[in-house]
């Protein structure tokens, strides 16, 4: 699998998963919710908003073994990036919208114990519906969902 010019070299995951994005009703507050089609990697719930002081926006990031992390976040240019520096080791992400807005072909990275940066894995996004939905008739919730593909490049416990 080609994303951005890198090719994977680990295996595809069995499966793949589904991923939603939503406006949180009245808030400027963009909840994420992943299920993903593999026992050994967690479901989760993110919740993306900004620091309207700094203007800097943070994913708070839960998931079904109980890990909680916080990553700071900028969305510039069709590029998405979250990262954080933290035990027991550092991670980043990087995931490019395609032009037509349908597709994020994305890498996640890890940094341990001050060696260099290595690949955990790559994944793709693809939006798959689109819907409009009226909350208490009061108004609307935009929702994107999209399923997704991963290929494992490590083997790392979590």
């Amino acid at each position: 699998m080609d994303h951005g010019g890198r090719t994977t070299g680990g295996p595809p995951w069995p499966g793949g998963g589904r991923v939603s994005f939503e406006w949180l009703d009245g808030v400027p507050l963009l909840i994420e919710r992943w299920h993903v089609d593999l026992p050994e990697a967690p479901d989760g719930v993110a919740v993306i908003g900004c620091d309207g002081i700094s203007d800097a926006y943070y994913q708070l990031y839960t998931d079904a073994r109980d890990v909680q992390r916080i990553y700071e976040m900028s969305l510039d240019d069709g590029v998405w990036k979250l990262w954080r520096d933290g035990e027991p080791f550092s991670q980043r992400f990087t995931g490019t919208f395609s032009e037509d807005g349908k597709t994020i072909a994305g890498r996640w990275e890890i940094e341990e114990d001050g060696k260099p940066w290595k690949t955990d894995f790559d994944l793709t996004y693809t939006k798959v519906d689109l819907r409009e939905e009226v909350v208490n008739g009061e108004g609307g919730i935009r929702t994107h969902e999209a399923a997704f593909t991963a290929h494992t490049i490590s083997s790392r416990a979590p």
